[in-house]
């Protein structure tokens, strides 16, 4: 094994910086293989995504409900909510970071496995009361679907209405 393959993210970023600065020739080889990392749609992602979600169980409410010095009572249904959006977060994130990148087909692509993903969600009052999710409100997914959709046209990414239908009708469709 090389030093190389033991870098974390930050590490590896401060190599290749310094790897420019040394060789610049190297400037127009690295943005080709960048383009390519952007526009490279992450493997498994829907299937990630709903993993988060529906592995979270009940026990991260501890200590964020109840009384908060500073906040108030905190309702357990608010904190399902938070924990979840900072899940999700991440995976609207990295969409709406590779549409910036100029990556715009790969954001719609993520996007749709995304919005896909969460129209798929069991109605979080059938689920099991040990899973977070069964905390949220019955409109949770669908809201965090045009959240996305909204920062994603922010960034200049028209969505397909006939695709974004297909991944969730009841949301899209002309209902």
């Amino acid at each position: 094994m090389t030093a190389l393959s033991h870098l974390s993210d930050h590490e590896a970023v401060l190599v290749l910086t310094k790897l420019l600065a040394v060789h610049p020739e190297l400037g127009d080889e690295a943005e080709t293989i960048a383009r390519e990392a952007v526009r490279t749609v992450p493997t498994g992602l829907a299937e990630k995504l709903r993993t988060s979600i529906m592995q979270l169980d009940i026990e991260v409410l501890s200590g964020r409900t109840g009384y908060q010095p500073g906040r108030g009572w905190v309702e357990p249904y608010d904190v399902a909510d938070e924990i979840l959006d900072e899940v999700i977060e991440d995976f609207m994130a990295d969409a709406v970071r590779r549409a910036e990148a100029g990556a715009v087909d790969t954001a719609i692509t993520m996007c749709l496995d995304i919005v896909e993903c969460l129209y798929a969600l069991p109605i979080p009052t059938e689920l099991d009361n040990m899973v977070l999710f069964s905390y949220c409100g019955e409109d949770f997914a669908r809201q965090r679907a045009r959240t996305l959709i909204e920062r994603l046209g922010k960034a200049c990414v028209a969505l397909p209405e006939a695709e974004l239908t297909d991944a969730a009708p009841d949301w899209f469709g002309s209902t």
